[in-house]
């Protein structure tokens, strides 16, 4: 527990330090508020916040020499594993946090935001740390477009698309209105269930490959 404390101590005192986050955090927001319909945009930017916290400890952080330095100490006990269970789980923690106080502005969640949320931080978590450490530059790329596309998207679709756009699901679930022709907020529990599967069993057999 000390070590995954202390990981999650230098994730956090890294990443505040990192003015530029700053910055990235300010243009999602006026992004939301640009492109995204009024009807969407205190949805949005609850789904903004399960992606900051992530985006804010995770970029860079697999090249930083705190990590480097954190296994460079650790690797002599053999506890490697609690750092890389620090890593994601101390994004996944903060952005359900976030999100968690962020709802109650834009609407009374239903009972299946409290299962999309966590699992969908998790997902997003161990997704985007993966990518950094193996597609850094295309995984950013990759968020980027899913962002913008989610922002762009009509609020109502019931397409295919829907469940695509995974950085979109707690959104999706508060605007979820099955009577006017939207996805059934159902479908984003089991969505976000398949989602985490997907994104621990890749993660699990990259580590596995490259360890």
């Amino acid at each position: 527990m000390q070590i995954i404390i202390f990981t999650a101590g230098m994730m956090w005192k890294r990443a505040v330090n990192m003015k530029n986050m700053l910055w990235l955090a300010g243009l999602a927001a006026v992004s939301i508020l640009v492109i995204t319909s009024p009807e969407k945009t205190a949805a949005e930017f609850v789904s903004l916040f399960v992606l900051l916290p992530v985006v804010f400890l995770l970029t860079g952080w697999s090249d930083s020499r705190e990590r480097k330095g954190i296994l460079t100490i650790i690797n002599r006990g053999g506890t490697t594993s609690m750092v890389r269970l620090a890593e994601w789980s101390f994004p996944a923690l903060g952005a359900t946090f976030v999100s968690s106080v962020s709802v109650f502005a834009a609407a009374a969640p239903p009972w299946q935001f409290w299962v999309v949320l966590p699992l969908t931080a998790v997902s997003i978590s161990l997704v985007y740390l993966t990518t950094e450490q193996h597609l850094k530059f295309a995984g950013r790329t990759a968020f980027i477009i899913l962002w913008l596309v989610q922002l762009s998207e009509p609020a109502h679709t019931k397409k295919l698309l829907d469940l695509v756009l995974f950085t979109d699901y707690p959104a999706a679930v508060l605007l979820a209105s099955p009577g006017t022709g939207t996805h059934h907020p159902d479908s984003f529990v089991l969505a976000s269930l398949i989602l985490v599967f997907l994104a621990a069993g890749t993660r699990t057999l990259i580590s596995r490959r490259n360890g």
